[in-house]
């Protein structure tokens, strides 16, 4: 297999970040032809940045994100690689909020759900080509060395074109191995997005994409990271603010009724995707960490909208109507954060009418609470 990463003018980036730091060694292999080589880097990267914000700063200064995102859109580079690639990402976007804006300047949004989208169950039913990308193993044979091998990503390996079918045949443990590495991969995809839309410094898209949204929404039934991540997600970018017209001089009214026209239509998306479902199904976790952001992606779904307050207030899970579960989570063997997320989510739905003032739910549950 060739393992040239790409066709990359290495000495001319370096040379750009030679003007202002000097270069470690790692960032000199970060831009090699040689995949074992970039491979390390990346992991001495990720070593680096973790836990120093001073770290982070200079490495997005340096340039070395337009690298690492070179790296993700590349077809033909190891799976194993990219997550290793996208574990530096996220951890760029931990740090300060100038940290996260600076690598949505640079573009990494797109590329992170462009992988997503790639990962996702529906592409890989509903696209009749094959798609294929290369997984990266460690070799048992030979300690040390790396060993790319081209696989379906539905766990068959690339063959010729004489195959009648397409594909062969994997060994049941290897298929296992590859579904490991492809379920690590988008959680960590996950993992990134979440880091980035919790810094607040990203508007959200006046519509989303139906079928982008239907994937990320999947990913969300499992498991509890996968949960966490996705109603994450989907909170910040529900309550984000919204691009504002160009006007300069415009009255506080209709900048109001523009903001809230924008979250309704993306609330409304939301709803019909599933997030309401999803959400519900998110509530009977006994996780706190799947059930508080799950809350949060709640109220911001019902915020100031009537119809989409009284359509999540008909969902039932596993019998269970949604407001139901949300007073079953006010009780006193619940966590305090829990307890107020729920009661919080409550008010939303009295407020937009799903709920009338008279419900017990609100005049002997949500009002004690508060």
């Amino acid at each position: 297999m060739d393992n040239s990463v790409m066709d990359v003018d290495a000495p001319v980036a370096i040379d750009a970040i030679s003007q202002h730091h000097s270069i470690k060694p790692y960032i000199e292999n970060l831009y090699s032809n040689n995949t074992k080589k970039c491979f390390q880097a990346v992991v001495e990267l990720k070593i680096a940045v973790i836990g120093s914000p001073k770290s982070k700063g200079n490495v997005i200064m340096q340039g070395c994100v337009a690298r690492l995102l070179q790296i993700l859109r590349a077809p033909d580079l190891g799976m194993l690689l990219k997550t290793e690639v996208v574990t530096v990402i996220n951890s760029l976007a931990k740090g300060q909020a100038a940290h996260a804006a600076s690598l949505v300047q640079a573009g990494v949004l797109p590329v992170l759900w462009e992988q997503l989208e790639a990962c996702g169950v529906s592409n890989m039913q509903e696209n009749t080509s094959q798609f294929f990308n290369r997984v990266t193993f460690s070799n048992s044979n030979d300690t040390g060395n790396i060993e790319d091998e081209l696989i379906d990503i539905r766990g068959s390996p690339h063959t010729n074109d004489n195959n009648t079918n397409g594909s062969a045949k994997v060994p049941p443990p290897r298929r296992i191995r590859i579904q490991k590495v492809l379920a690590g991969y988008t959680q960590m995809l996950l993992c990134c997005l979440r880091s980035i839309y919790r810094q607040g410094c990203v508007p959200p898209p006046p519509s989303w994409n139906l079928k982008l949204l239907s994937t990320l929404i999947k990913h969300g039934y499992t498991p509890p990271t996968n949960q966490e991540c996705v109603a994450n997600i989907l909170a910040y970018a529900c309550k984000s603010a919204p691009r504002m017209p160009r006007e300069r001089h415009i009255s506080a009214l209709r900048l109001r009724n523009h903001h809230t026209t924008a979250c309704e239509e993306q609330q409304k998306q939301l709803v019909e995707a599933g997030a309401g479902q999803l959400v519900a199904s998110m509530l009977r976790s006994s996780l706190t960490t799947v059930q508080l952001p799950a809350l949060h992606c709640l109220a911001a779904l019902a915020r100031n909208n009537d119809a989409v307050s009284a359509e999540v207030s008909r969902i039932q899970h596993c019998g269970v109507l949604l407001p139901d579960r949300l007073v079953e989570l006010l009780n006193c063997y619940t966590e305090p954060a829990v307890q107020l997320a729920a009661a919080t989510a409550l008010v939303w739905l009295h407020r937009s009418g799903a709920l009338v003032q008279t419900d017990p739910r609100i005049k002997h549950k949500t009002l004690q609470c508060l």
